[in-house]
């Protein structure tokens, strides 16, 4: 897998490794309801994980929503040591 290499914040990066942590409890795919409460802060650096296109969103219905990695996330996961398969 190629390294990646993306300008995001420290805290958005321990954000998106929390995210990418749990996936594995939920097949790869957590849900965004069922994480944890998105506080202001944490819905910025969410859209920032969006736009450096290493994650998307896609809608169940329209109460439930999961999160896929793309392979740019996949692969910044792994070179923090979390396998997102």
């Amino acid at each position: 897998m190629s390294e990646v290499s993306v300008r995001i914040e420290p805290k958005t990066l321990e954000l998106f490794l929390y995210i990418a942590g749990e996936a594995q409890h939920w097949d790869w795919t957590p849900p965004i309801e069922g994480l944890m409460p998105f506080s202001r802060e944490d819905k910025g650096r969410f859209m920032q994980l969006k736009k450096n296109d290493l994650l998307f969103v896609d809608a169940v219905d329209i109460d439930n929503h999961v999160i896929h990695f793309t392979d740019a996330g996949v692969a910044l996961a792994a070179q923090h040591g979390v396998e997102i398969e």
